[in-house]
């Protein structure tokens, strides 16, 4: 299953997306689940650069980090992730929004 989130539209500063990041990260890895898409918006880019910098610094925490412009069927990664959650309905599949960024736990 991939749980989704959106931290891009509730006014969190920068500092609050990020804790909630973490936090559903963290509980989604402990329930087991095979990924978690962020929606982070692309509007000004605070949140966006943010979560996407904040998952460069998790090395090796996740099997792989798929940017939305990048989550489409021509990368193995998304196809692999989609295929373990068994993902067949995602509007986001195949539409380059770079608005998302999706963590494979």
């Amino acid at each position: 299953m991939i749980k989704e989130i959106d931290i891009g539209h509730k006014a969190y500063s920068v500092d609050e997306a990020l804790s909630e990041l973490s936090f559903v990260i963290s509980e989604a890895k402990n329930n087991n689940l095979v990924a978690v898409k962020i929606i982070h918006g692309s509007g000004g880019g605070f949140i966006s650069r943010a979560v996407r910098e904040w998952g460069k610094n998790q090395e090796g925490r996740f099997k792989a980090i798929i940017y939305g412009e990048n989550y489409n069927m021509f990368n193995e990664d998304a196809v692999k992730m989609r295929s373990e959650a068994n993902e067949t309905q995602d509007i986001d599949f195949n539409r380059t929004n770079a608005g998302i960024t999706i963590f494979w736990l």
